[in-house]
């Protein structure tokens, strides 16, 4: 007999050591694969994790348990990564050869280290006009690196900061990059925001940062922020709003704070807009503006459905009923004949219930019933690829995702990749895992990928719907020059503006739909 309990985490421990080689790094959510000389051990070792920016030469540490990859063999999983500058002049020139300081390459890298030695980071962060006795750095050069060895220090200092306050490497990441160069100041000041604007973190979380961060438990902004919580907490129980009364008490709970707090905090909310106060049968009930929104925009659409005429033919409801119970074999219960009688009465109908009740029964039955109104159904061998922004890829090795059950040889899968910009580390292996739906990759490489996925099965019509923006200048020139490649392909792209098609054999503007 399985035991369905969950299996424990394995105990944490501390690696360190000097990052060799950046193996993938996607800049949206922070991920990296890297390999790592970590002290104690013989071979460089994979690590796997979460960091805002990370350059071979930087000094890794690492919190995580091992674990063994069926396809990659032994790798550490870190919860907690953590870099900093390179101390030896080996570390120091690797890391200033990496393209993480703008403005220094390989060339100049070696230079300054046969100039200042293991001196150069201090150089470049106090003495930076003594740069200028490199041959080959200007003005112009020098300002460029220090603004780069500048910023690099920020997110640093941010990512110090926030580990400090007990945010996790992963969560960081999201923060700076909402938030930029802001990111300390704006948690200092509100970290309840953090609730709101980084997608994974809670009341719960922001609270405990509040906490470190010394801000009492009667704040203002800490009310606000509960309540918000209780509100978007009955979201999942399908409540859009909560009387007055019951808002307060889970709220007050929660907090665990006086309900005048609670009061003055609803107040504010209310009076700013954020929360909105309607009364509905007598019953003061809070929404938050957005739900409330949606409720009015979904019940009007059904009151302009539920006004116009009924959109079936007129049938013999006993007649039509009998030959659908024969031919299904399902006998109707007497609800689901009259709920049948509302579906083809009327244009609009809700249906509702828990499970097994028949709803599915009463919906195919109806369908059954109701013949087509107008319409005409082809079938031929017309190949069709579409791309969207959000393509949906197999939880499997990139090989499977691009041969979609074909066979396929790696030169022509390398081929195909190539051709539309993806050479990077994370492509060279095609039995790596993508993981769910490709989430590792950023939007623009799942983008690319999809469309080298389509044109590889060959489409008679590869339509690419508002894809563009997605990709950067040099990305849409692979994939118009892939395009030209193919002109067996007719290519149809929708979208805001033409960015992709240089000359369209024909434009539609479509200004209404």
């Amino acid at each position: 007999m399985n035991d369905p309990s969950p299996q424990p985490r394995p105990p944490s421990e501390e690696i360190a050591g000097l990052v060799e080689r950046v193996t993938f790094f996607n800049e949206e959510s922070g991920f990296a694969v890297l390999r790592v000389k970590v002290r104690g051990q013989r071979n460089q070792v994979t690590v796997l994790g979460s960091l805002p920016s990370v350059s071979a030469g930087e000094w890794l540490t690492a919190e995580g348990w091992w674990v063994r990859d069926k396809e990659h063999g032994l790798q550490f999983k870190g919860i907690s990564l953590k870099v900093i500058p390179p101390t030896s002049v080996e570390g120091i020139e690797r890391y200033l050869r990496s393209g993480l300081v703008k403005g220094v390459g390989p060339v100049l890298a070696k230079k300054l280290v046969e100039h200042f030695g293991a001196d150069v980071l201090n150089v470049i962060e106090h003495r930076a006009a003594e740069l200028q006795s490199v041959d080959g750095i200007g003005a112009v050069r020098r300002e460029r690196i220090t603004k780069a060895w500048q910023d690099g220090k920020r997110i640093r200092e941010i990512m110090l900061f926030l580990h400090a306050h007990g945010v996790s490497t992963s969560r960081a990441v999201r923060i700076y990059k909402t938030y930029g160069d802001d990111a300390i100041e704006r948690v200092r000041k509100n970290p309840y925001m953090l609730a709101k604007d980084i997608y994974g973190i809670g009341f719960s979380t922001a609270d405990q940062i509040a906490q470190k961060l010394g801000i009492p438990k009667d704040s203002i902004n800490r009310a606000r922020a509960g309540i918000d919580h209780v509100l978007l907490e009955a979201t999942s129980d399908g409540h859009c709003a909560l009387p007055l009364e019951t808002l307060k008490a889970a709220a007050g709970k929660l907090l665990d704070v006086p309900e005048g707090t609670v009061e003055q905090a609803l107040t504010q909310t209310l009076t700013s807009g954020s929360l909105v106060l309607e009364e509905i049968d007598g019953e003061p009930l809070i929404f938050l503006p957005h739900l409330r929104r949606a409720e009015e925009f979904i019940a009007a659409k059904f009151k302009r459905l539920a006004e116009a005429e009924s959109p079936y033919p007129k049938i013999d409801f006993e007649k039509a009923v009998g030959w659908c119970q024969q031919k299904t074999g399902k006998i109707l219960a007497p609800s689901q004949r009259e709920a049948l009688k509302s579906v083809l009465s009327s244009p609009v109908v809700i249906v509702t219930g828990g499970p097994g009740v028949g709803k599915t029964t009463l919906l195919n039955t109806a369908l059954g019933l109701v013949p087509p109104v107008s319409g005409v159904v082809r079938r031929n061998a017309f190949r069709v690829g579409l791309v969207r922004a959000e393509n949906h890829f197999l939880d499997a090795t990139l090989r499977e995702n691009l041969a979609l059950g074909t066979t396929r040889t790696d030169s022509s899968l390398f081929a195909v990749l190539q051709s539309v910009g993806l050479t990077s580390p994370a492509f060279r292996d095609l039995d790596r895992p993508l993981g769910d739906d490709a989430r590792r990759l950023s939007t623009g490489e799942r983008v690319r990928l999809a469309i080298a996925r389509a044109v590889l099965h060959d489409p008679d019509l590869l339509i690419l719907d508002d894809v563009a923006e997605f990709l950067d200048e040099l990305s849409r020139d692979h994939v118009r020059r892939l395009l030209a490649q193919r002109p067996d392909i007719t290519v149809v792209e929708a979208g805001h503006d033409v960015l992709i098609l240089r000359s369209p054999d024909h434009t539609y503007e479509v200004s209404r739909a």
